[in-house]
């Protein structure tokens, strides 16, 4: 069986053979084989994946997973504008909430730096040696 390979002539550039002959009766010294087109190899990953949408099509009794000739979720939104996502509104701090220094402790004296760790101390315990290995005998 034949192989249709990709092909470059010098004086008539791309084109696909069989043969590898240019189809303008080129000389072979002119004519040379490219790789254009990559190889087509199926990972271990994209198999498992592949198994892994297999099984869970038909846990939902679902026969075709494809979108050959679909439409994708951008064409389906144009569609349907009606669905399509917004942004709203996002809450602000008040101004010099989020200032370092003697603004931020103004703003709130309650968050000031250690505070939280203060309250925490009473159920902190000291650090506690940790033995690795075997006690000598």
């Amino acid at each position: 069986m034949a192989v249709l390979r990709e092909y470059r002539c010098a004086a008539h550039g791309e084109f696909e053979s069989f043969d590898g002959e240019c189809p303008y009766g080129c000389s072979a010294r002119f004519v040379s084989q490219e790789f254009r087109t990559p190889p087509g190899f199926k990972s271990g990953d994209t198999k498992n994946s592949d198994k892994t949408l297999d099984s869970l099509a038909a846990d939902y009794n679902l026969t075709n997973m494809g979108n050959r000739g679909g439409d994708s979720v951008m064409q389906q939104l144009r569609k349907r504008p009606s669905e399509r996502p917004t942004w709203g509104e996002v809450p602000h701090a008040p101004a010099g909430y989020s200032q370092r220094g003697e603004q931020a402790v103004k703003f709130n004296p309650g968050m000031a730096p250690g505070v939280a760790l203060d309250a925490m101390k009473s159920v902190l315990t000291r650090p506690k040696p940790m033995f690795v290995g075997r006690p000598k005998d």
